[in-house]
């Protein structure tokens, strides 16, 4: 009897647990997420080190900087925005392995290129700015000793009547032809774009101040992500900036800490997940054009790229450069009222005396967990409805540098642990980013 007793207690107790799991799993979804997170911070302040192998710092490959990002495809006189960011990679593969080559370099303007209504089909390729001609190498092939100023911004490839691709840099619209490279590649991509002939949405050309941008002629939805997001800990930042020793102090509260030696000045702010680095180096340079300047640079982000997803390099001027987060082919930015910008690590370098002092600003969290389950739709706004706003909002098209989708970065600056990415239409005005809701709410 005492045994059935106990066990009648035992299978009591187990049927108790698994209706409480249940209605955890059910019901309480955020509760069950911030356990999750507050098991991780637990292990970590047991051992400061204890996660430092969960997160894989990145050794990237130059081409990772530059690839292709959205498409247009000019078919049957028909224009069709391609946003599938699985077939842009596809084709980006295609190009890297085909070795373009370029052995007669000149610069011709659109007229003496291609005439964009013309009756061939083209793809255009868009990239996320204006790259260096010199920096394209993983995907291209130059002359000997050969050096140029000329950079771009999409790639065109004529896949119909006479083949051809040319880069195009379209605020000065200008063209460089590349050698035609084999029928087998030309067939290769064109067999890419059909596989995925049902996600091509059709498209309007309107022209703006850097060239020509294609819009839905519908509304097109795109799905937010929901993410658990982690801090990395102090001691791999620690790590990567100091060699030995350094000097530590406290900050202007309890959730920030100063480090520094002779060559760095490290500040980390715990809340907020970010960090701003100061770090001096002698200054050896003879030569300083684009590869150099790229080399010294991504040697620098590589200390600090912990981000799963893509990368993107973008040139902002002679001393400002930006690496911006990528997801599922779209930037990632936040808003402009946000402690810093957590979609990208910022540099700033100038020369002091023989000194290159280099200032770095950037989030020091990464994604964890992917919460798929709090996804949902967002319709994009359609070609008629953007140039709406810009018009309610008194933007006139020659304002206006570019259109695009851009995921924005929606935290709790005081509970950090979770984030929304809401895709949202963002226009580069006189080189500014807005968010085009934020047009409207400024009216």
């Amino acid at each position: 009897m005492r045994k059935i007793c106990r066990l009648s207690i035992l299978l009591t107790a187990l049927v108790i647990s698994s209706l409480a799991l249940t209605y955890i799993l059910l019901f309480s979804h955020r509760s069950l997420t911030d356990f999750l997170v507050s098991q991780r911070e637990v292990t970590t302040e047991v051992s400061d080190t204890a996660g430092d192998d969960y997160h894989q710092f990145r050794k990237r490959q130059a081409y990772e900087f530059f690839g292709p990002l959205q498409g247009t495809l000019q078919n049957n006189k028909k224009s069709y925005l391609l946003n599938n960011y699985a077939m842009i990679h596809e084709v980006g593969d295609l190009i890297r392995e085909e070795g373009l080559h370029i052995s007669d370099f000149k610069t011709m303007k659109k007229e003496e290129a291609l005439d964009y209504n013309s009756e061939y089909t083209h793809l255009e390729l868009s990239f996320n700015t204006y790259i260096p001609l010199l920096l394209f190498e993983d995907y291209l092939t130059l002359p000997e000793e050969f050096s140029t100023d000329f950079s771009f911004n999409k790639m065109l490839l004529v896949t119909s009547g006479q083949r051809e691709i040319f880069l195009v840099n379209s605020a000065s619209n200008q063209y460089v032809k590349i050698d035609t490279p084999s029928e087998s590649f030309f067939n290769d991509v064109v067999s890419v774009l059909n596989d995925y002939q049902k996600e091509w949405v059709e498209a309007k050309r309107y022209e703006f101040a850097d060239g020509a941008v294609h819009l839905p002629i519908k509304g097109v939805t795109v799905s937010s992500e929901v993410y658990v997001v982690e801090k990395i800990s102090d001691s791999l930042v620690l790590d990567r900036v100091f060699d030995s020793t350094y000097n530590a102090d406290d900050g202007i509260n309890a959730d920030v800490r100063n480090y520094q030696d002779i060559n760095n000045i490290l500040r980390l702010d715990g809340r907020h997940h970010s960090m701003s680095l100061q770090t001096s180096v002698v200054n050896r340079e003879g030569k300083s054009g684009p590869k150099e300047r790229f080399k010294r640079e991504s040697d620098l982000f590589e200390k600090f790229d912990y981000w799963p997803e893509e990368i993107r390099y973008n040139l902002q001027d002679d001393s400002r450069t930006t690496f911006r987060r990528y997801l599922n082919g779209f930037p990632i930015l936040s808003p402009s009222d946000s402690h810093i910008d957590y979609g990208a690590m910022k540099l700033e370098s100038y020369k002091q005396d023989d000194t290159r002092v280099t200032n770095i600003v950037a989030p020091t969290n990464t994604f964890q967990i992917h919460i798929d389950t709090l996804s949902e739709p967002v319709r994009l706004m359609n070609a008629e409805e953007i140039m709406d706003v810009l018009a309610e909002s008194d933007v006139d098209l020659d304002m206006v540098n570019g259109i695009f989708v851009a995921y924005q970065w929606l935290g709790d600056d005081i509970d950090m642990k979770k984030v929304e990415l809401v895709p949202k239409w963002h226009a580069t005005i006189k080189g500014k980013v807005y968010a085009l809701d934020q047009l409207t709410k400024e009216e």
